[in-house]
């Protein structure tokens, strides 16, 4: 039996006492309209302790319910901090360019899209915290889910020498590292345009979840 029917039970065995028991163990000289008084008192009495008990309820669930919104809401804002502050460096022995995540303009880059990338060992490294924070027990689901396409497990160092030159070396802007080797995501072939749409989708996701939970105006925000 759940709280709320407790609750009720209790309420009406009470209530049912209350009107009874005064008549049942009232005094020989105790008129009717005593009585009555006596049970009208008993009754008013049970009604504030209960309100007093289905108040401490209510507190303690919404008091979590609260703690844990926020705690959520501050995980989710962080992230999105973090993603939006992301500026990388895409190269190869034709062209080199930077790709600010932050920004909704891509128009630049467009002629890349098709352009297959390779990824070093320091890809994790360099999103550890944002890898960290995705995977806080107040993630939301919706995010976590969105975040797999840029959390693989394995980076294979499968690309054959007469095709290295087909593929562009990602690395955060400032970290370049010439000694990593660079390989594939998931044994994958991935885009540019994936590797972009990859984190459109996590942001898109983030969007929705401040849209349906808080109160905030997503259009006021720099996304």
């Amino acid at each position: 039996m759940n709280t709320k029917n407790s609750i009720i039970l209790i309420s009406i065995v009470a209530f049912i006492a209350s009107i009874f028991l005064p008549f049942q163990f009232k005094g020989q000289r105790e008129t009717f309209d005593q009585t009555l008084t006596v049970s009208a008192t008993l009754i008013a009495a049970l009604f504030s302790v209960l309100t007093f008990i289905i108040a401490i309820l209510l507190f303690n669930k919404y008091g979590i319910d609260n703690a844990l919104m926020e705690k959520r809401t501050d995980v989710v804002f962080r992230l999105l901090d973090k993603i939006n502050g992301l500026v990388y460096s895409i190269e190869n022995e034709k062209y080199f360019f930077t790709l600010n995540l932050g920004s909704s303009e891509k128009k630049n880059v467009e002629e890349f899209y098709g352009n297959k990338l390779s990824f070093s060992t320091d890809y994790y490294n360099d999103l550890e915290k944002i890898f960290e924070i995705a995977n806080s027990p107040f993630t939301p689901k919706s995010i976590i889910q969105k975040m797999d396409s840029i959390q693989p497990p394995v980076i294979s160092f499968d690309i054959p020498d007469n095709e290295k030159d087909n593929y562009a070396k990602v690395y955060l802007f400032g970290h370049r590292n010439e000694s990593n080797q660079f390989g594939r995501l998931n044994t994958t072939d991935i885009t540019l345009y994936d590797f972009i749409v990859s984190y459109s989708d996590i942001k898109e996701a983030i969007v929705d979840w401040i849209k349906k939970n808080t109160s905030i105006n997503t259009a006021d925000l720099n996304i």
